[in-house]
């Protein structure tokens, strides 16, 4: 799991289909409709799923897994997140992704926006938290022509959530695609052709350089 702006490719596309909504043509005469008001916001969100509570082998709580086997883990730190749970009001967390030192990454539905997202959860003594929201705020905040600004994947929304009297920030993103320590399992010899080698390392340094030329931030925690 990645706990800093994460420098990632992405495929840029926009679709070009149009809805019936959208080419449809309304004669000017057709007639009004007044709807209450949060009428749409309200049909347009996508229901609560429930999840089964059993059909499934259940780990005994005295078995240490993940996260729970790093030596500094505290229960009262980390945030204990459960598959249907709904995080502030819109997302609920329908699997866990994975997990790091001092945070959770967890799937979900984003119930307003029709769309699948991630929630990393911190735990309470996150200190980096802090710092990697505002490199997110500083990040959002430029109004950058540089082509190194939409290589880095940047942050959706936070809030925290609290838990036993402390706070978790909570940072959501877009989905990322493999990384490149799986991608490589699919080459021979795990290794990449020289073209792909080369493609890569010219979009990282694309996106360093608008780190550090326009955003003013040092990335401290390369991943693979």
């Amino acid at each position: 799991m990645y706990c800093s702006p994460v420098l990632v490719g992405k495929q840029l596309w926009r679709s070009s289909i149009r809805t019936p909504l959208q080419s449809r043509a309304f004669h000017a005469s057709s007639p009004q409709i007044t709807l209450p008001p949060g009428w749409f916001a309200s049909r347009l969100s996508s229901p609560i799923r429930r999840f089964p509570d059993s059909g499934f082998n259940v780990i005994d709580s005295t078995t240490k897994v993940e996260e729970e086997k790093w030596s500094w883990y505290s229960s009262e730190a980390f945030y204990p997140a459960r598959i249907g749970e709904l995080l502030h009001s819109r997302y609920q967390i329908v699997g866990k992704l994975g997990y790091g030192g001092h945070s959770t990454a967890w799937l979900c539905r984003d119930l307003k926006a029709h769309k699948y997202v991630v929630a990393k959860i911190c735990e309470t003594v996150d200190f980096s938290a802090e710092r990697e929201l505002l490199a997110y705020t500083r990040i959002s905040s430029l109004k950058s022509s540089h082509t190194g600004s939409s290589l880095l994947r940047k942050i959706l929304d936070t809030f925290e959530i609290g838990n036993r009297g402390q706070k978790h920030t909570c940072f959501i993103h877009e989905p990322l695609g493999m990384s490149l320590e799986t991608c490589r399992s699919f080459f021979p010899d795990r290794k990449f052709p020289d073209v792909m080698t080369k493609s890569v390392l010219k979009h990282l340094l694309i996106a360093l350089h608008f780190l550090h030329t326009e955003a003013g931030i040092v990335h401290t925690g390369m991943k693979r």
